[in-house]
């Protein structure tokens, strides 16, 4: 298995095994302690969680504008992943997640429209970014808004 898959699995079952809390005012909470205890191979690979999951609620989404912002957080990292999902009825709805660096006004990474299939989707830092800067998520609903995941992992 590559290092990105790796990377990319360990994130998503630290994800999937944490659990989550409801968005319903402004923002997640930014710096949450590395996970404690577990044997994933988030350790081996040395990826740590920062903040999440946190659920986007549709109705928040609704009137919100179908976006969501984190409040800004530092990584304590050059490397940044996001991990996302949502879901629906089968609606073929969409969402998709960026990343914003709030000190150079640019994006530095985006996921494109994934579908919201209960699948975990991810995007990770491409540059533009050097630890010690402010990183903001955003979630976009394209099309019906639904309830979607999100949380935020970094390598040392």
């Amino acid at each position: 298995m590559t290092s990105t898959r790796r990377v990319i699995a360990a994130a998503a079952a630290v994800l999937a095994i944490s659990g989550g809390t409801t968005a319903t005012a402004g923002a997640a909470s930014a710096h949450v302690a590395p996970t404690q205890g577990s044997t994933h191979d988030s350790q081996a690979a040395g990826w740590h969680h920062l903040w999440g999951p946190t659920k986007i609620t549709a109705s928040y989404l609704n009137h919100h504008g179908k976006k969501w912002v984190s409040r800004s957080f530092d990584a304590h990292s050059a490397r940044v992943i996001g991990a996302f999902r949502c879901w629906n009825g089968g609606d073929h709805s969409k969402a998709k997640l960026r990343i914003y660096n709030v000190e150079t006004h640019k994006w530095i990474g985006d996921s494109g429209a994934q579908p919201c299939d209960w699948t975990m989707n991810y995007v990770q830092n491409v540059g533009g970014y050097r630890d010690g800067q402010p990183l903001r998520f955003v979630v976009t609903s394209v099309g019906k808004a639904h309830t979607t995941e999100v949380g935020a992992f970094g390598a040392p």
